[in-house]
């Protein structure tokens, strides 16, 4: 990145009312993760919803199938 772009990127920063490029790039990491949590707990609701169960319950049903049950387990 040249001096002029990295002073571009500084400024563009700042008039968003950010201290730093560092500020600005923890905020946006901070909201794409909160995002990706917000979208696995929508998932889990859906899911929750579905087996009519708690996403625990369903894990420990599941990890009770024995071999004679694995056709069942793995569908």
């Amino acid at each position: 990145m040249s001096i002029q772009q990295n002073e571009a990127l500084v400024a563009a920063v700042h008039n968003l009312g950010y201290e730093s490029v560092d500020d600005f790039a923890l905020q946006k990491a901070k909201e794409a993760l909160q995002a990706q949590i917000d979208a696995y707990q929508k998932e889990v609701a859906q899911y929750e919803k579905k087996y009519g169960m708690s996403f625990e319950a369903f894990t420990e049903k599941f990890d009770q199938k024995t071999e004679f049950g694995l056709f069942e387990r793995e569908d």
